[in-house]
């Protein structure tokens, strides 16, 4: 774990917008620290990272598993220049740039399933958690929280989570957590920097190519009912376009999605 933390706290002199880094052995949830900086008005770049997490949190208020040692935690805190009614695109956008990332590790089976996911065999192998603190009609600052199974095995999971997530060692890509961390913070910052630059539209179009779901089909729920169609692509504002069963096409905002 020290030279875990001792390789984290030194990338503020190889990732040049990091401003400063907050290394936790535990902590209850990366995204939460966080959050807590900048409400006290930590900078743009400033980067929270810990070897475990007690109280890991992912979409919808679920647990994420998160064992000492094993995975890789971190969360960026970003005052990044957009609407706050951008601010949900930007989970898409850190999605790709975590894809790119982690398909140049050689996982190209790897699908960005909607609307933070990664995905291997239909297997979770992360995840992102985005939030978001506005002021007025812009962004004040955004947290992109940032979890990846790195090295466990079916035994680092609870009995609940086993079947349904993998790592990068289970399907034999073998990864350190800070040099990933080092190739992770770019791609991220890159997607959101250009969605600030080039705007939704062009998100959009690369997310539609590079995420592996068009076409596939899926489950969800949509109005208080589940239902199953094939996946059309996105909407202007990041809605998730489904082609039904009976044809008709609904657009889920916030909606659980399961890959069938």
């Amino acid at each position: 774990m020290e030279n875990f933390q001792a390789q984290v706290e030194c990338l503020t002199s190889k990732i040049p917008v990091l401003s400063k880094i907050h290394f936790f052995s535990e902590t209850g949830s990366t995204n939460f620290e966080a959050v807590e900086l900048g409400k006290k008005g930590a900078p743009h770049g400033t980067l929270v990272v810990a070897g475990a997490q007690s109280a890991g949190r992912g979409r919808l208020g679920r647990h994420w598993d998160s064992p000492a040692g094993r995975g890789l935690y971190f969360s960026l805190l970003l005052r990044p220049d957009l609407e706050a009614a951008q601010a949900p695109l930007t989970t898409l956008a850190a999605g790709l740039g975590l894809a790119q990332a982690i398909r140049g590790l050689g996982v190209r089976e790897l699908v960005l399933k909607w609307p933070n996911d990664l995905m291997v065999a239909k297997k979770k192998l992360g995840g992102i958690l985005t939030e978001m603190y506005h002021s007025g009609s812009k962004v004040g600052f955004l947290v992109v929280g940032v979890g990846i199974n790195v090295s466990q095995t079916a035994a680092d999971f609870s009995p609940e989570v086993a079947p349904l997530a993998t790592s990068l060692g289970q399907i034999g890509v073998t990864a350190d957590r800070a040099e990933l961390l080092q190739r992770l913070i770019p791609a991220v910052l890159g997607e959101i920097n250009r969605l600030a630059r080039e705007g939704a539209a062009s998100l959009i179009q690369r997310w539609e190519q590079d995420s592996g779901m068009l076409g596939l089909e899926i489950a969800y729920e949509c109005d208080g009912r589940r239902d199953e169609g094939r996946v059309l692509g996105l909407a202007a504002d990041g809605k998730l376009r489904v082609a039904g069963r009976g044809g008709e096409v609904a657009e889920l905002l916030a909606e659980d999605t399961t890959l069938l």
